[in-house]
């Protein structure tokens, strides 16, 4: 097992070398600041899904390394910061959202 964070996911060349080393599993845990909802289910779970949608991407390492992956996105609003306008994409608003990616690059969970 071998755990990628975050933004390393982006290249192949880690997951790789995790595969190479034995790993058999790829833990994914992220921090996506990706979309923004109001306090309202109906309203954070289409940004949920956008996360899913723009993280889907991530069945690739699964498929060139063969392994299986496990994609978690953090959830929630850690706070916001104040110099920033309330809305701004670099506020601390996580959507959340997980995945568990199988050898083949199918979406399993």
């Amino acid at each position: 097992m071998a755990t990628v964070i975050c933004y390393n996911n982006q290249f192949p060349e880690v997951g790789r070398i995790a595969a190479l080393k034995g790993a058999d599993i790829i833990l994914m845990p992220h921090a996506a600041r990706e979309g923004r909802w109001q306090d309202s289910a109906e309203s954070e779970a289409p940004a949920r899904r956008k996360v899913a949608d723009l993280f889907s991407g991530y069945r690739q390492r699964a498929r060139e390394n063969a392994c299986f992956c496990v994609y978690a996105d953090q959830a929630g609003v850690a706070g916001y910061v104040e110099s920033l306008p309330r809305d701004h994409f670099n506020q601390p608003h996580h959507p959340g959202g997980a995945m568990i990616i199988g050898p083949d690059g199918a979406i399993l969970k």
